[in-house]
């Protein structure tokens, strides 16, 4: 069984230490002079620089050779009446080898210019991103309040969206931007009794725009 160590018992009634050169000068040698720290510190912060150079360099390079494409917004219903709209897309990711995540999505729906605008809206979806692997598609819809009184003599309707979009390559690399999506001149008949109206032209692709 192992004892606790104790101290000696002998008495000692006096001591000098006098330190000689040699330990004076081994003590002094084996602390670092402040020209090797700040070497040190030099060396590190061009190194932490080149690094992010080189990240940078890979990056451009890798998003030039991937060449991503925006997603593709194609409307396929837009009703409205005196009091809300609903209107629905369906979204494709173009992108073979990307991920692509989409948030923050601001809805703007006027009657006729860009002046009269009749209802905003913000939107997200439950899990905070749609997210669209490689050619996958995924269906949109949005239902807003129309806070202007809109003219049932007037049938033409944009309507404007605005998304942030994520781009990931490779789980690690990633490129974020601002798209605008615009479907211009949308044609709606109108029921009188009902004061509800719905597109009346056919499903196509809506103009999309990095911004």
């Amino acid at each position: 069984m192992s004892h606790p160590h104790s101290c000696s018992t002998a008495s000692i009634t006096s001591f000098n230490i006098t330190p000689s050169s040699s330990s004076s000068s081994s003590s002094s040698s084996s602390s670092p002079s402040p020209s090797k720290r700040s070497l040190f510190v030099r060396r590190l912060i061009r190194t932490l620089v080149l690094l992010f150079v080189f990240l940078k360099v890979v990056s451009f390079i890798a998003w030039r050779v991937l060449n991503p494409t925006p997603p593709v917004f194609k409307l396929n219903s837009f009703n409205i009446s005196d009091t809300n709209y609903t209107t629905a897309f369906t979204i494709t990711n173009p992108n073979k080898k990307l991920t692509l995540l989409l948030d923050n999505f601001e809805v703007l729906m006027f009657q006729g210019n860009r002046k009269n605008m009749a209802s905003r809206d913000q939107w997200m979806p439950t899990d905070k991103s749609l997210c669209l692997n490689n050619n996958a598609m995924v269906f949109f819809s949005v239902k807003g309040r129309v806070f202007k009184k809109i003219s049932f003599l007037g049938n033409t309707f944009n309507v404007q969206v605005s998304l942030r979009t994520k781009l990931l390559a490779w789980n690690w690399l990633t490129k974020r931007e601002f798209v605008m999506v615009c479907c211009r001149d949308l044609s709606v008949r109108f029921l009188s009794e009902k004061k509800t109206g719905n597109y009346s032209g056919e499903k196509g692709k809506c103009s999309v725009q990095v911004v």
